[in-house]
């Protein structure tokens, strides 16, 4: 077969020999890849997509994570808010006489059954524990219970109250606030819950963060006397000296200045047949509350 050629040719440069291409010719420039060829475009593009994927994956699972860290983060910021709230009323009674060991023990189901402890927290569990809060603690934490007075209460308090006993029944002028770790019927993962008693009435349990698997407290103590105090405006300041106890210290006669509370969260959520974090990938979280009626100088 011979190719037509035409007068612009030349003009186009194109080879003379053009004219002269037969089948055979033709055929071998219109020729594709080789198998060889595709296979080895095929590799590399496979090494291609392969290396974009751990990227995506590795930057998914990075967002993923810190996400679940944002997330604890801010229920952690939310816990807190909740334990200085109540740290700040700790012991408040206003000006009435503040009730006793006793009466706070036969309140609360004898959390405060040692008669020294007169600091109105208790890191002892109440009786029937689990009858009475619907929470299961895990073994080996104390819960946290933080005692005051009932605010409505405090507003019908006029001048003439003052120094005087609670009016009326004590279950209904006292509130408090228990923080445990443990699990409740509905829910078997374990977590950071909080229990309200108000107007003789214990709440339903508020889960505060989930999958906390501990909860150590610690108090501090200014460690000082009456005597201690200046008298005076020109008797001098009070040197503070701070002693930190991991238990409360019934030797002092009024509350910590500061309360501390370490939790160790399990961010996966995935636990062994031991209920331990898997890949031992827990997280600390520190929170420190004052005390406003805490260890100070009247």
């Amino acid at each position: 077969m011979k190719i037509k050629t035409n007068k612009n040719m030349a003009k186009w440069n194109l080879p003379n020999k053009l004219s002269g291409i037969t089948k055979t010719n033709l055929a071998v420039l219109q020729q594709g890849f080789t198998l060889i060829e595709l296979l080895v475009a095929t590799a590399i593009g496979i090494i291609v997509l392969l290396a974009a994927s751990s990227t995506f994956i590795t930057t998914y699972k990075l967002n993923q994570e810190v996400k679940v860290r944002t997330s604890y983060e801010q229920d952690v910021r939310n816990a807190a808010d909740l334990l200085r709230t109540d740290a700040r009323q700790l012991g408040n009674f206003g000006c009435l006489k503040a009730p006793s060991t006793s009466e706070l023990n036969s309140l609360f189901a004898g959390a405060f059954a040692q008669d020294a402890n007169k600091q109105f927290v208790s890191t002892t569990p109440l009786t029937s524990e689990n009858t009475l809060l619907g929470i299961t603690r895990n073994t080996g934490i104390d819960p946290l219970l933080i005692t005051y007075i009932n605010g409505k209460y405090a507003e019908g308090i006029i001048g003439t109250d003052c120094n005087a006993s609670m009016k009326g029944e004590l279950k209904n002028n006292v509130n408090a606030s228990a923080y445990i770790v443990g699990t409740t019927k509905y829910n078997k993962i374990s977590g950071l819950y909080k229990v309200n008693y108000e107007n003789g009435q214990w709440s339903a349990p508020q889960l505060v963060i989930s999958n906390v698997t501990n909860m150590n407290t610690s108090f501090s103590y200014d460690g000082h006397n009456d005597s201690d105090c200046p008298q005076s405006t020109s008797s001098g300041s009070l040197d503070p000296s701070i002693n930190d106890s991991a238990n409360l210290d019934t030797n002092y006669p009024r509350p910590p200045i500061l309360i501390k509370a370490t939790l160790t969260i399990c961010p996966s959520g995935q636990y062994d047949d031991n209920n331990n974090c898997k890949e031992n990938n827990t997280t600390d979280y520190f929170i420190q509350a004052m005390v406003r009626r805490g260890e100070v100088c009247q």
